[in-house]
């Protein structure tokens, strides 16, 4: 418990954005290759495969629970097993699934073209359950160093594999090229099992655990139980992107868009997603770490645990808006220099960037929620969220003054919708809402931020601009936090030795 969630979470946060940057530096050579229309045969089973990679990952949150629960290593270590047959098995189950739906996805909702990159995918899924044991296990015990080794791992397996294949296969046609792409991520996956694998072996404790039968099925069916509502919820959370992919090709041609265009403009949608992907995992960070740290507080009585509670939230919301903020701002220069080949659309760049900060705001009230064993709680509301998306982009989409703007917009408004809902359940599960360091702090500094990048992107309007803008914005609000104390320098690792 001396570990703050700042502390925990600011080296998970460093390997993650670095991560994240492969990831958009593997799609930048890629899209060159490929080309707009070679990216958007990439991004259809792409926008599957979140869902399915958000089914396979969500156990881990009730794995990371049940470890941080126990307080045995041999408790621990018959959770790690038990849950390692269960993913096995889940994993098992899901390729079968996405073996069998192949065919009429393709036939029916999919360019034939797919195909072939979609296929390329399948072997992924019972690399990444086994993955998610692991993450799971070591996120229990608050330990972040094996997850950011796992994250770096695969971005690093997608890079040099996807890449590799993709410009060896396009050379033979474009689809070819996109499922050399599409095959990175199963390349990453296995990459990333098997560098969280073997930490696991060199660093963990070599305790010989005898689990019987009865143990085993009672580890299975708490996993189980406890999983399903998360594991869905999860779902519901990615179909915001498989709802895209769903509805974007079927809109945009009523409307009189060809095939090329379709295609083109879901590949800027999939890139743009991309790039606001990248400070979402701040919020993954904070959340992995708050989880068992809120978990454990429970020992403790509820002052403690509502100390905690309100810790991750500051620290979340306080990262959100300016993140928001800068995007809205820098965005479609970070844009049009990472993706020249893709044409630039600003809309979609801002409308995203209000999206980004009710996503991190959400992951952050999901913990909380998850930590009180209130999953169904979440479930719920991301059903009406996905609903609220589905609804509002199949209307949009079919205007031709809005048209692709119609997908950006409706996610925004579903993630609204779910803060509410979620801020809502926690009010009522006891969680305090601090006005001056949720709402009044972060806008203020924010929006002092924001001018100050604003003044200098106009003044220097080039790359350059755009670097002196994240930089100084960044250290200025650094500088707030500190001043206000939303942050302690203690938790800050680089200064923590010039801090007494």
């Amino acid at each position: 418990m001396k570990k703050s969630i700042l502390s925990g979470a600011i080296f998970l946060t460093i390997v993650s954005i670095i991560s994240k940057f492969i990831g958009v530096f593997f799609r930048i050579p890629m899209t060159y290759m490929i080309g707009a229309i070679g990216n958007g045969i990439y991004t259809f089973p792409i926008q599957l495969f979140a869902p399915v990679i958000a089914m396979i990952s969500a156990p881990s949150v009730v794995i990371a629970r049940m470890v941080s629960e126990n307080s045995s290593d041999e408790n621990r270590i018959k959770v790690l097993k038990s849950s390692r047959e269960f993913m096995i098995q889940y994993g098992a189950v899901l390729t079968i699934i996405l073996i069998l739906l192949g065919p009429s996805l393709t036939h029916t909702l999919w360019p034939e073209e797919v195909l072939v990159a979609y296929i390329a995918l399948l072997p992924a899924p019972i690399f990444l359950a086994l993955t998610t044991t692991y993450k799971g296990y070591h996120q229990g015990l608050q330990e972040m160093k094996p997850i950011a080794i796992q994250q770096f791992a695969d971005g690093i397996g997608r890079l040099v594999f996807g890449l590799g294949l993709t410009f060896v296969l396009v050379k033979i046609s474009i689809p070819l090229g996109a499922a050399g792409a599409t095959f990175g991520t199963t390349a990453g996956a296995v990459t990333g099992f098997i560098c969280i694998y073997i930490h696991h072996k060199r660093h963990s404790n070599p305790l010989e655990v005898h689990i019987t039968l009865k143990e085993k099925k009672v580890i299975k069916h708490e996993l189980w139980t406890v999983a399903l509502p998360i594991t869905v919820s999860a779902l519901g959370a990615n179909m915001m992107g498989f709802i895209d992919g769903l509805l974007v090709q079927s809109r945009l041609s009523s409307i009189g868009y060809n095939s090329a265009d379709v295609l083109t403009y879901n590949g800027v949608l999939s890139s743009i997603n991309t790039i606001t992907s990248i400070p979402l995992v701040i919020a993954i960070a904070i959340s992995l770490n708050a989880l068992p740290n809120i978990v454990a507080a429970k020992k403790y009585g509820s002052a403690y645990t509502l100390t905690r509670m309100r810790s991750s939230m500051i620290l979340i919301i306080g990262l959100s808006i300016p993140c928001g903020v800068g995007l809205f701002l820098v965005g479609k220069d970070v844009f049009s220099l990472f993706y020249r080949s893709l044409p630039t659309d600003h809309y979609l760049m801002e409308i995203a960037s209000i999206s980004v900060v009710f996503m991190m705001i959400n992951m952050g009230l999901t913990a909380l929620l998850q930590a009180f064993k209130l999953e169904k709680v979440t479930l719920r509301h991301m059903y009406y969220a996905v609903a609220i998306k589905f609804i509002t982009t199949f209307v949009l989409l079919g205007i031709p003054s809005i048209h692709i703007h119609g997908a950006a917009i409706g996610t925004c408004l579903a993630y609204i919708l779910v803060v509410i809902l979620n801020l809502i359940s926690c009010l009522k599960a006891g969680f305090k809402l601090d006005y001056k360091y949720m709402v009044i702090v972060p806008i203020l500094s924010s929006l002092f931020m924001g001018l100050i990048v604003y003044v200098i992107v106009s003044m220097i309007s080039d790359i350059i601009g755009t670097v002196i803008g994240i930089v100084v914005g960044s250290s200025i609000y650094g500088m707030f936090m500190l001043l206000f104390k939303v942050v302690a320098p203690k938790d800050i690792p680089f200064i923590r030795k010039w801090v007494k």
